[in-house]
């Protein structure tokens, strides 16, 4: 049998045995961790909701590449960012979610969450409260 490609792996992230996609989204994890152009590629597709998946797709794939190590993550920085300007509320949630987890700056986490407090999704909103209630706690 073959190595699986990245198509191949995203088709399993919508099998129905919760087994399987756990591998496939562990796989295209580490595959993305070992090469940043990879990783780059699947944020790009995820901002804009991983077509022609399903968004769980993207949603769930997001929240496992966030998993990867801090040094990792910092040196897709920008591209994080980036989808923090995301049509998809779901994916704008993701990203407000995880400010607190070190991958950006405090200062710049800050500044992100405050621009979302006036989000027009409630979600986005309250994951921007509750990041920003977490990051001034941290200051202390």
């Amino acid at each position: 049998m073959g190595v699986l490609d990245t198509e191949d792996l995203l088709h399993y992230c919508e099998d129905q045995w919760h087994s399987v996609r756990d591998v496939a989204y562990e796989s295209l994890s580490s595959r993305a961790a070992a090469e940043p152009n990879l990783f780059k590629s699947l944020l790009a597709r995820i901002k804009v909701g991983l077509e022609p998946y399903d968004l769980s797709i993207a949603v769930n794939l997001l929240y496992a590449l966030l998993k990867l190590p801090i040094d990792v993550l910092r040196v897709v920085e920008s591209n994080l960012v980036e989808l923090g300007e995301s049509e998809i509320p779901a994916i704008r949630d993701v990203i407000a979610s995880s400010l607190t987890s070190e991958w950006v700056p405090r200062e710049m986490a800050m500044e992100m969450a405050n621009e979302w407090l006036s989000d027009p999704d409630p979600s986005v909103r309250s994951s921007a409260t509750k990041a920003l209630r977490l990051l001034n706690v941290s200051l202390d």
